[in-house]
């Protein structure tokens, strides 16, 4: 009997019209074999990316931008925050005391928050953030964003009101209560410090049923092919369930589980490449719905900047 193939389909914006039963042709010189039938159904309540957080130590002067992916049609809501001053009310040692952003399109400014407007508090308790005291030097704002079928590209780039420095929390929230798109991408590029200061990116999926997601955690190669100063020699990437719990970990991608669907997914979803023994770190992760945490740190308790990547794979 002839080893069995696994054959696997990659398709984005898949829609009503392509639920159905699909079967597999496949034709030599010895004839036609034609799979049995496999139903494909849509859920509409499948699980997607509703928000994302990331947690790190400011430096003076210094920056952290998150990024996130917007496919779909339409238009999307998204609650933007930078947090230093909220984060000292519940009991956070060393907080920054005036954080700001900027969020841009490309290359293009649309938004920018200094300090937070009180009309903003029921949005907060839509989409479940925590509330701010009022008058406090926290930032958010509420932006409506395009999207398109490609995805369209966005980031926040926070930094610190003059000198202004120490722990921020950078929160984007999906505020559409009917969305016609969905965040598909999510990442952060900051300084991963050691201790309490590696660099960490949250993240909610809401819905039904699994999501496979791309996780990357890369630092030699930012230097390399992008020419970020200072990268992280060695990042190491583990998953975190709400219970802290770890769910997957990687330090170097080419010993990943499934290197080969692991390059497969990288291609398709249009990651970046990462060079042959890399001591980049990827792989892939099967997910519920939930709230999870991505950790990068740099092995034996070294420090750089690094970006940590989460891509949806269908």
């Amino acid at each position: 009997m002839p080893p069995e193939r696994l054959i696997s389909i990659l398709r984005n914006n898949a829609n009503a019209g392509d639920a159905g039963q699909y079967t597999v042709r496949v034709t030599n010189s010895a004839g036609t074999v034609t799979s049995s039938a496999a139903t494909v159904s849509l859920s509409p309540t499948a699980s997607t990316l509703r928000n994302i957080s990331v947690r790190t130590n400011l430096e003076s002067g210094g920056e952290v931008t998150p990024g996130f992916v917007i496919r779909g049609s339409g238009t999307k809501r998204v609650l933007v925050r930078a947090i230093g001053p909220g984060l000292a009310q519940l009991g956070v040692p060393g907080t920054n005391p005036d954080p700001k952003f900027e969020v841009y399109r490309g290359s293009t400014k649309i938004s920018e928050n200094d300090s937070w407007d009180a009309s903003l508090a029921g949005v907060f308790s839509a989409v479940g953030a925590f509330g701010l005291a009022a008058g406090s030097k926290d930032a958010a704002a509420l932006v409506t964003l395009n999207a398109s079928a490609g995805g369209e590209n966005y980031s926040v780039r926070v930094t610190g009101v003059g000198s202004a420095a120490g722990i921020t929390l950078v929160e984007v929230y999906d505020a559409d209560t009917a969305p016609t798109s969905k965040l598909v991408n999510v990442s952060v590029l900051g300084q991963s410090g050691v201790a309490d200061d590696v660099l960490i990116l949250g993240l909610s999926l809401q819905g039904t049923g699994q999501r496979t997601l791309l996780v990357r955690g890369v630092g030699p190669t930012i230097g390399t092919a992008f020419g970020v100063p200072g990268a992280l020699a060695d990042p190491q990437l583990t998953v975190y369930d709400r219970d802290t719990r770890a769910v997957i970990a990687n330090d170097d991608w080419n010993g990943a589980d499934f290197v080969s669907e692991l390059l497969q997914a990288t291609t398709y979803v249009g990651a970046f490449a990462l060079p042959g023994g890399s001591a980049d770190a990827s792989t892939l992760s099967l997910l519920d719905p939930g709230t999870y945490t991505i950790q990068v740190k740099g092995a034996s308790e070294t420090a750089g900047r690094a970006i940590i990547e989460v891509y949806e794979v269908p």
